[in-house]
């Protein structure tokens, strides 16, 4: 089940992420959990968007995303902060679901352009076949500077 995550949730969604973390390629950076709280807080409250994927009762996937204008244009740009599904429910369709709750969301809210990535190194071809699947299209690269 998909629903959208209250202030109750903040705690099981710190859990999440942390997993998140620890399995991405930002492990070499710090997790703050007081951080991700006051994102989360902030997101509930109508600065973005939190869903979370529950199956037997426990939280098992969750997505923040967040819809602002454009530094450029007068119009709205949608991005995700980070999807993600426990490895124990990978493939259940709950990530697919999870993304299409943030498409709606994202529509729902008047964006003109919806954006997700894969930065995290985590499933990236299987992860960038779902995003395909259900209609969003690679349009960059994205390049980390590490020296010369």
């Amino acid at each position: 089940m998909i629903r959208s995550a209250t202030h109750a949730d903040i705690g099981d969604l710190l859990v999440l992420s942390e997993a998140m973390h620890a399995e991405s390629r930002y492990v070499a950076y710090p997790f703050s959990p007081s951080k991700m709280a006051g994102l989360f807080r902030a997101l509930i409250d109508g600065h973005g968007c939190v869903f979370v994927a529950e199956a037997e009762g426990q939280l098992v996937g969750m997505a923040a995303g967040y819809c602002e204008e454009f530094w450029f244009a007068d119009a709205k740009v949608a991005g995700e902060y980070g999807i993600y599904v426990t490895k124990q429910h990978r493939g259940s369709r709950l990530g697919v679901q999870l993304l299409r709750e943030y498409v709606r969301w994202c529509k729902d809210v008047g964006a003109d352009l919806i954006q997700a990535g894969i930065t995290t190194g985590v499933t990236h071809e299987r992860t960038s076949q779902v995003y395909q699947g259900i209609g969003f299209t690679p349009t960059g690269t994205v390049f980390e500077y590490t020296g010369e």
